[in-house]
């Protein structure tokens, strides 16, 4: 097979062509995210107001079960719905986490199915 010469070095203007694509996007890129910041159930929003959120929610779960001696993390909370449970039942009562515990079954002021 014959090989034809190009009037100018590919491999040359394709590097240059992906480095100008790529400085091009990673310029348009949005910033990284900061870290969600709760404040006992809710979440702090930019503008400095709480919404109340599931994540926070769970996060708090975490934080009062560990003050009450639980070796439990919030990565475990949020990903077994069973521990979930069975903290809202051993923590049954405490006021700080009615909002996490509220709608599970067998949990105390849970009125489904009577």
């Amino acid at each position: 097979m014959k090989q034809f010469a190009l009037p100018f070095n590919f491999s040359l203007l394709a590097s240059t062509f992906l480095t100008a694509a790529v400085v091009s996007v990673g310029g348009m890129a949005p910033q990284a995210q900061a870290a969600i910041q709760c404040q006992g159930n809710a979440q702090v929003l930019p503008g400095g107001g709480l919404h109340i959120t599931p994540y926070c929610e769970d996060y708090n779960l975490a934080r009062v079960a560990q003050k009450s001696g639980s070796k439990v993390t919030f990565r475990q909370i949020r990903t077994n719905p069973n521990l979930k449970q069975q903290l809202c039942f051993f923590l049954a009562g405490d006021i700080r986490v009615t909002s996490a515990c509220a709608g599970l079954e067998g949990i105390e002021g849970d009125n489904r199915g009577r």
